[in-house]
């Protein structure tokens, strides 16, 4: 589904897992967040004026009882004063959600309801970990043995 803003941004997507893993549970909810976290990987570089190197790295691996997902880039990171507010709605790095002309279907809402997401229906976490200048990473944690996403 990203297939063509990754091309048109020149970034390279990378998927990384040890398995095949399987998640019971809403797939459309499931991908809704993936595809999100990955959309904001390849967005990291839009400011960003090399054009090698752009990468985003999307690392699955599980234990008895979690799974782990890390979606990392290496674009322009999210300043430390910033990244308390990027789970709150309608908060964004990304341009002007409101000037239509460069609007890129940015609205602010993409973390917020991806944690709403992954706390309701998969009884996860979601933690950031980003050094501005350097890029960001994203740490999805699911529960295997939730009841809730069965």
């Amino acid at each position: 589904m990203l297939k063509y803003k990754d091309m048109k941004n020149n970034v390279r997507l990378i998927f990384k897992h040890s398995k095949k893993i399987f998640i019971l549970g809403l797939n459309i909810k499931f991908n809704q967040v993936i595809l999100n976290l990955i959309s904001n990987g390849i967005d990291s570089y839009k400011n960003i004026r090399r054009d090698n190197n752009r990468l985003v790295i999307i690392k699955i691996s599980k234990n008895k009882t979690k799974l782990k997902i890390v979606v990392q880039d290496f674009g322009e990171g999210i300043k430390k004063e910033n990244q308390h507010k990027i789970f709150k709605p309608f908060y964004s790095t990304k341009e002007d959600p409101y000037d239509s002309i460069k609007k890129d279907q940015n609205n602010g809402i993409g973390l917020h309801n991806s944690l709403y997401i992954i706390k309701k229906y998969f009884e996860g976490r979601l933690i950031v970990d980003s050094k501005y200048g350097q890029g960001t990473k994203m740490i999805l944690y699911l529960d295997t043995k939730n009841k809730n996403n069965r």
